[in-house]
């Protein structure tokens, strides 16, 4: 049974974010996870209805490129602050117009109405290694070396260290979401949805997006979720109802 709240009185907003091609990976499992849940609203008391009111839980989406700079250019603005630095690279393979439009920042260009309140919950989606889906608990300040999918490397900090520097001093070299995952995860096992915890998002875009957003948040609870390739893992529309139940979950409890 899922726990006990009081019903939400108001449209809880949440954004969920999906990754784009990289490397092999011409079709991202995260965005193939993520974009049916595009404008669905969901009913208060249970993650299973929709709801056609304008209370209950809102779900937006929006897909983001693999490449460090955009990241840095777009989290800051997902939480309605102005990026520290970064520039956002438009990547003409994203799903248009879910990646946003050339020349144009965050929310202009996307098919996103952004909340007056900004968002109540910030979910980020990245696929990882086979096998389950996980539940990412930190993220990491340093250490990114590999380049990403604009053959891009994250800011330089010295000449062996790469990672969050400028308009970053403040922060931790490990950042940890405010989310009970291990509640969350019981919670979802109770309703037959096989899902883990792990301590370790890659050091890689994924990792950094979550190290932006946890760091850039006004109050929305932020979560990073991993998803496993097609091919290794429990399938694409398993992956949805997952996403789609701790969007509700985080949501619900939040308000």
């Amino acid at each position: 049974m899922p726990p006990t709240m009081p019903p939400t009185r108001r449209q809880v907003n949440v954004l969920i974010t999906g990754f784009g091609p990289f490397m092999s990976v011409v079709t991202n499992p995260s965005w193939l996870s993520v974009k049916p849940l595009h404008n669905m609203r969901l009913c208060s008391t249970t993650p299973d209805r929709t709801s056609e009111s304008g209370e209950g839980v809102r779900i937006q989406t929006l897909q983001v490129p693999v490449h460090y700079s955009s990241v840095l250019d777009l989290v800051p603005r997902l939480h309605g602050r102005t990026p520290r630095s970064g520039t956002f690279w438009h990547d003409p393979r994203l799903d248009s117009p879910h990646g946003g439009t050339a020349g144009q920042v965050y929310p202009d260009g996307y098919p996103i109405d952004h909340p007056a309140s900004g968002y109540d919950v910030v979910i980020h989606v990245g696929v990882g290694r086979g096998g389950s889906i996980r539940l990412e608990s930190l993220a990491h300040k340093h250490s990114y070396d590999k380049p990403d999918t604009a053959s891009s490397l994250a800011p330089s900090l010295s000449p062996s260290r790469r990672g969050f520097g400028e308009g970053y001093e403040e922060f931790a070299d490990i950042e940890q979401t405010t989310i009970n995952i291990g509640e969350l995860v019981g919670w979802l096992k109770r309703k037959g949805l096989e899902v883990d915890q792990s301590w370790d998002a890659g050091r890689y875009v994924c990792d950094f997006i979550y190290y932006a957003s946890l760091t850039n948040t006004t109050g929305a609870k932020v979560l990073f979720i991993h998803v496993p390739p097609v091919e290794d893992g429990p399938g694409v529309e398993t992956c949805t109802e997952v996403i789609r139940n701790v969007a509700w979950y985080l949501a619900t409890q939040s308000s």
